[in-house]
């Protein structure tokens, strides 16, 4: 029988627009489930996370909305893709790419579309959304990140967003009230046992 811990660390970054200073809220949450145990028979199981926005009264006005990314990684690892193509009637690998030490699950989930959240340079440098998130590969001697229309890194994207272990909901968060939210975190049956870490990005409109 095997234990994973579903979450160990949660951290918070608070982003106003250019020009505006920066104050990070306090950010109460919590999961439903902080270990689950992985035996014979699971088959899967969602978690849900819930919280609390504690505003900050002095820079933020009462009516201030708040939009949040939530983005869950599981434990990490060395991947290959490869690249078939078929000749004499038989698929043959043909090519490959390995991935560096990226997480076995990662999950997106926000309360609306992420460019509706967020510019696309703040993306890449807050590192939100699948297409923003890196996933280094080597590359010859070197290892890099590369765009998300890089033909391996949208196979293997695809591939593992097939099998539930990638996905971005940006439906899947709810606001109950203009600072209480909750949004369920899938873990299917062929997630890798270790520790998860949330990471929870809160933007100020």
């Amino acid at each position: 029988m095997m234990a994973r811990a579903s979450i160990l660390a949660a951290a918070l970054l608070l982003f106003l627009g250019a020009g505006e200073s920066t104050r990070a809220e306090n950010l109460i949450v919590s999961v439903s489930n902080h270990r689950i145990t992985v035996t014979p028979n699971y088959s899967g199981e969602e978690l849900v996370l819930f919280g609390s926005i504690e505003r900050d009264s002095k820079s933020k006005p009462p009516g201030t909305a708040y939009d949040i990314v939530v983005t869950v990684s599981g434990p990490r690892a060395d991947m290959v893709t490869r690249r078939k193509e078929r000749k004499l009637g038989i698929w043959v690998n043909v090519d490959s790419r390995e991935f560096i030490q990226v997480p076995s699950y990662l999950g997106i989930f926000s309360n609306r579309p992420i460019d509706d959240i967020a510019a696309p340079d703040v993306q890449r440098r807050q590192q939100i959304g699948l297409a923003s998130f890196p996933l280094p590969q080597r590359m010859g001697p070197d290892i890099a990140n590369t765009v998300a229309s890089d033909p391996f890194r949208s196979s293997f994207v695809r591939l593992r967003t097939e099998h539930g272990l990638y996905r971005e909901q940006t439906s899947a968060l709810t606001f109950l009230t203009p600072t209480l939210f909750r949004t369920g975190i899938p873990l299917p049956a062929e997630v890798t046992t270790g520790t998860y870490t949330i990471d929870i990005k809160l933007f100020a409109n």
